[in-house]
């Protein structure tokens, strides 16, 4: 994934373009796509293949990482990219896990919404026609 550092943030940044280009051709399978939000806002819509990890789960001491992350975390080759609506949530969890020593991630910059406009069709569940 080509994911860009921003000047003022110590992580990188995907643009969905190239997510949603990533994900039609099938170039996936190295990408732990982790939504952010609420179970109950994740099972009303969110991008195809991705995986909810709320991030209320960081302020617990213990289990706050899952097996997948455990499994992807700073591992040659792999990336997780971390999602929401508006990026306030991912870019406190970004600057969090930088702060523990995570290398490979990125923020997805605009969210769900930015993949919806790109790939309509890469979104599961009932979409709101207003957010």
């Amino acid at each position: 994934a080509a994911a860009r550092y921003k000047r003022s943030e110590p992580f990188k940044r995907l643009k969905a373009e190239k997510l949603v280009e990533q994900m039609k051709f099938g170039c996936m399978q190295d990408v732990l796509l982790l939504d952010l939000r609420e179970k109950s806002e994740y099972e009303e819509f969110h991008i195809q293949g991705s995986v909810n990890y709320p991030a209320c789960m960081m302020s617990r001491s213990m289990y706050q990482y899952t097996p997948e992350i455990l499994e992807y975390k700073n591992k040659e080759g792999k990336v997780m990219i971390l999602v929401d609506v508006e990026e306030k949530l991912s870019v406190a969890v970004g600057t969090n896990w930088y702060e523990k020593g995570f290398d490979n991630f990125a923020i997805l910059t605009g969210g769900i919404l930015a993949v919806a406009r790109a790939g309509e069709d890469l979104i599961e569940g009932q979409f709101p026609t207003v957010l």
